[in-house]
Formats: C-alpha cells, sequence, structure tokens
C-alpha cells in the first residue's frame, strides 16, 4: 500500500483529545458491522465511542465493496451498451480511467468524508487507535506508531467488530514472493493500479469470490488468464446453494479454471 502512497493509519481523533473517556457503548472496529451498530446505539441516544487504527469505514468502503463494484461497473455498462442496436461496436474499456473513477469513488482513500457524513452527523466519538479489552467494560487504545496506551470505560457494552483478514496457505514457496507485488491480498487487488498479466486466486470465500469478478471483467481484455484455487467445491461454501443459483449470483465463466479439493494435493507437491 505504500507504494501508492496510501495512508491506512490517518492522524488526528487521537485519544488524548477525548473531554471524557467514558462512554455508553464502546465499538472496537469501523467497517458495515461497527457503523450500523453505531448509528442504530446514537439514534436511540446512547453515547458511543467507536475505535479503529486503519480507516474509518473499514475494507468493505476502501479495499473490497465498493472499489470492486467501481472496477466491474465500466465494462458491465459496454457490454450491456454493445447489446442494444444502433450502439457503438467497436467501443474499448480505457483501464487507466477505470482506475482513475475507482480512487475517485472511494475519495482517495481518505476517510474525512465518510467521517463526516456517518460519524460526525451520527454524534458518535471516533478515536483512532488499535483497541484492547482491557477488563470488564475497558478498551485500551493505542495509536499508531505510540507506545502509550489510553484507557476507556463502557457503562453498558462493548461491542468487537474487528472483520477479518487473509492467511497464507502452506504452499511451498509462497513465502518467498514479493508482497504486494507478486503476492496479493485483498488490498492489493482493489487498490492497484496495475493490471497482472496472469493471476491465481486462492480461496473460495466472499473476498476471493471478488477477486475472481475482477481480472475476469475489467482486467480480462488486458490479462492472460485467470486461475481459481480453492479446498471447498464451490464459491461461498457457507452461502445456502438456493441463494448461489438466482440470476444474479456469479456465473460459471469458461475462462477461469478451478483446482477442487480432490486436485489440491496435487497442486501442493507442484
Amino acid at each position: 500500500m505504500a507504494s501508492r502512497g496510501i495512508t491506512l493509519h490517518p492522524s488526528g481523533h487521537h485519544p488524548s483529545t477525548l473531554p471524557t473517556k467514558t462512554f455508553d457503548v464502546i465499538i472496537i472496529g469501523a467497517g458495515p458491522v461497527a457503523n450500523f451498530a453505531e448509528e442504530r446505539l446514537a439514534r436511540s441516544g446512547l453515547s458511543v465511542a467507536i475505535v479503529s487504527a486503519e480507516l474509518y469505514g473499514g475494507d468493505c468502503h476502501y479495499f473490497a465493496c465498493v472499489p470492486s463494484k467501481a472496477l466491474l461497473r465500466p465494462l458491465e455498462a459496454l457490454t450491456a451498451s454493445k447489446s442494444i442496436g444502433g450502439t457503438v461496436t467497436n467501443a474499448q474499456l480505457d483501464i487507466s480511467a477505470i482506475f482513475k473513477r475507482r480512487d475517485k469513488i472511494v475519495s482517495e482513500w481518505n476517510d474525512n468524508e465518510v467521517i463526516s457524513a456517518q460519524s460526525d452527523a451520527w454524534g458518535t466519538t471516533l478515536v483512532r487507535g488499535f483497541g484492547r479489552i482491557n477488563g470488564a467494560k475497558k478498551v485500551t487504545v493505542q495509536p499508531h506508531g505510540e507506545e502509550e496506551r489510553y484507557e476507556l470505560t463502557a457503562k453498558h457494552a462493548v461491542i468487537v467488530s474487528t472483520g477479518s483478514t487473509h492467511i497464507l496457505p502452506p504452499i511451498p514457496g509462497i513465502e518467498n514472493l514479493e508482497e504486494g507485488k507478486e503476492l496479493w491480498n485483498n488490498r492489493d487487488a482493489t487498490a492497484s493500479n496495475v493490471v497482472p498479466k496472469q493471476l491465481i486466486i486462492l480461496g473460495a470465500g466472499a473476498v476471493s469470490f471478488l477477486f475472481d469478478l475482477i481480472p475476469l471483467e475489467p482486467y480480462a481484455a488486458f490479462a492472460n488468464g485467470t486461475c481459481d484455487i480453492r479446498s471447498a467445491p464451490r464459491w461461498q461454501p457457507s452461502i445456502p446453494v438456493s441463494v448461489l443459483k438466482l440470476p444474479w449470483s456469479h456465473p460459471q465463466r469458461p475462462s477461469s479454471r478451478e483446482l477442487s479439493q480432490k486436485h489440491q494435493s496435487s497442486y501442493s507437491r507442484a
């Protein structure tokens, strides 16, 4: 992320500046689920502190749902236009313009607008720093790059809504890949302004599902191929099959090659 100049740990909202360190509810995390709870609690008249060491809005807004849809939309619109008689048939995607549009939609990875529209509007208190539960209804906040910790107290409850992160599978040689260049996570993929020549996708969850859409659509005209590798028998194994069969769900794509559980052991030895 540093190569793109994206600041994951913005300044401001330092815990030392808080007029009070006691709140009705403290939320650790600042993604969509945390924001939903934050709004509902604030509208109920409770004081809410939301503790986040990274961008307010979480990965969904900056590195998953929103930027991936921004990357997908231009091709979707182009494909739809070509299906209508009388439109230009030789139109091509401008990948540079697609990336610039994505950057604008996520506000250049600056969370000030989101804070203003949500936290400020709801009257909640954003506190920058890494949150840790330090006892019953106690949370310490450690600002990024600092050693000192500041303790907050909740009158009623502490909500943990920190989301998740990726893991590296035990594939020989994967540790030798250069992170951010040869080895991507969801943040690298959705924030990249470089089109990969080829891409291997490891996993079958929600983020991998988005990865599969990104290279196969906006990148498809530029990349040479995509390979999906997963141990689960299908995409999104936690979602009922009936939902995945709905018209808007992800279709099988001929340009995508999949490696299921029965092939996993042979791949691991390669």
